[in-house]
């Protein structure tokens, strides 16, 4: 009865802290992402801190940053990072050259821990490279960082260390920024636009007096059509979405970042990309395109040098083409270097450039070019220690190998969540164990040192 009662409770501890993904955001190389438990994670590339730990130091696998539980938000920059908790509070790390993080200073080079932004009650925000923009939640436009051509939103070309009201109508819905400029869409559907403007980048109708500006320094309408639904800003091209889904295109097609066939068309105006009327989700912040449809298919297009595309190859596609033939991925964010994606089951996939174990898997070698979608991980069930060892275990759902990061040489025994004991083996340190022939579920790995001290860790095999 005992033995019963003790495999129901590890059994529901199992399930009942089970840790999908929520949301993922990819930076120039780092990745954020959180948690149904609210919690906050990071991995990658750490030089300016934008991992948020501490330290300086690359992390290869996801690790929590910080204990908050209430994270809701997150958003990655080049290096300088955001997050909002569920009070409204707006927190950055990171690098805060030219003031980009927000936090009403310039002399700070960095922060390696998140420090929250003075004013509160935040909804969004997007970041280009070296600028921020911010909706508050009662839906007022605000800005801060770098502001040359434009980029601020404010009128001048005042870098700002910290956040500024750039517009007060109170119906801004969302914003997405690049290097140099922004796109954004109200609650009414109305389309705008400020930052540089080079070859009409920004897409206003010809004729408008805005059409012939390198920059534009405040938000300024975009056409007269209400029915905008979204917007994602490229590198030097716009995808967006219409209430219909619709979906549309402007600006450069160097890399066939259009989709319309084409490396030598640009577009100064939103132009309508086929007749599809089903696209539901999308993605660009560099010269790739990725788009998520009603039924839940993903789709790419554009440059994939480094993989980003996932379609197998590094060849560009000049049309939208379907990766996998899943049909239940729920969210994208992709850089120039790494795409992440999330599954409706909480699951998470990396694919692209690992030059700083951005992939979030320590099993794939840095400088590999992942080409398509790698599983991350499921529900991270958590790989806690049942007594004081230091342990940890990757990657964690496991489908071949499972690596154990522990203090010295060790025995190994695989229970099934009922006690049946699945295998076991000498483990040495930097060793891996073979779990390809294990069923998918959850199991206990028993760890006993040399002097028969046992630590208990919990792993899931897809």
């Amino acid at each position: 009865m005992k033995k019963l009662l003790l495999i129901t409770l590890l059994f529901t501890a199992f399930f009942t802290k089970a840790q999908c993904w929520e949301s993922v955001s990819v930076g120039g190389g780092h990745v954020l992402g959180i948690q149904s438990d609210g919690t906050l994670w990071s991995w990658g590339y750490n030089n300016w801190g934008q991992l948020g730990n501490g330290t300086n130091f690359i992390s290869p696998v996801p690790e929590q940053v910080g204990t908050a539980t209430n994270w809701t938000t997150v958003h990655s920059g080049g290096a300088h990072c955001f997050g909002i908790k569920d009070d409204g509070t707006l927190w950055a790390w990171g690098h805060n050259g030219q003031g980009k993080l927000g936090i009403g200073t310039f002399t700070l080079e960095m922060s390696a821990n998140p420090v929250q932004v003075g004013i509160s009650t935040w909804k969004m925000l997007s970041t280009g490279t070296n600028f921020t923009i911010g909706i508050r939640a009662n839906g007022t436009l605000w800005s801060w960082g770098q502001n040359q051509d434009g980029t601020v939103g404010d009128g001048t070309t005042i870098d700002r260390a910290a956040p500024v009201l750039i517009n007060a109508s109170t119906n801004w819905k969302m914003t997405s920024s690049s290097s140099f400029r922004t796109l954004a869409v109200k609650e009414d559907g109305t389309l705008w636009g400020w930052g540089s403007n080079d070859s009409n980048r920004l897409g206003f109708p010809g004729g408008t007096p805005a059409s012939y500006m390198n920059v534009v320094a405040v938000p300024t309408q975009i056409g007269t059509a209400t029915d905008w639904k979204s917007v994602a800003s490229g590198f030097a091209h716009t995808i967006a979405l219409k209430n219909d889904n619709t979906l549309w295109i402007w600006g450069d097609g160097n890399h066939g970042q259009l989709g319309n066939n084409s490396t030598t068309t640009f577009i100064p105006y939103p132009l309508q990309l086929g007749t599809a009327t089903d696209w539901a989700n999308i993605e660009s912040r560099s010269s790739s395109c990725l788009a998520i449809k009603t039924d839940g298919t993903l789709w790419v297009w554009g440059l994939n040098n480094n993989g980003t595309l996932g379609n197998g190859t590094q060849t560009n596609l000049l049309v939208p083409t379907q990766i996998t033939t899943e049909n239940n991925w729920l969210s994208l964010s992709s850089s120039n270097n790494v795409t992440a994606a999330l599954k409706t089951d909480g699951s998470l996939y990396t694919w692209g450039y690992n030059f700083f174990y951005q992939i979030g898997d320590i099993t794939v070698d840095t400088e590999t070019v992942v080409v398509t979608p790698l599983l991350i991980n499921t529900c991270n069930l958590g790989t806690e220690v049942f007594n004081q060892k230091s342990v940890k275990l990757y990657p964690n759902p496991v489908q071949n190998r499972l690596y154990v990061a522990s203090e010295e040489t060790q025995q190994y025994q695989i229970y099934s969540i009922l006690g049946t004991k699945i295998s076991e083996g000498t483990l040495t340190v930097g060793n891996s164990i073979d779990c390809s022939g294990v069923s998918g579920g959850v199991y206990l790995l028993n760890l006993i040192d040399e002097m028969g001290n046992v630590s208990t860790v919990k792993f899931v095999k897809e």
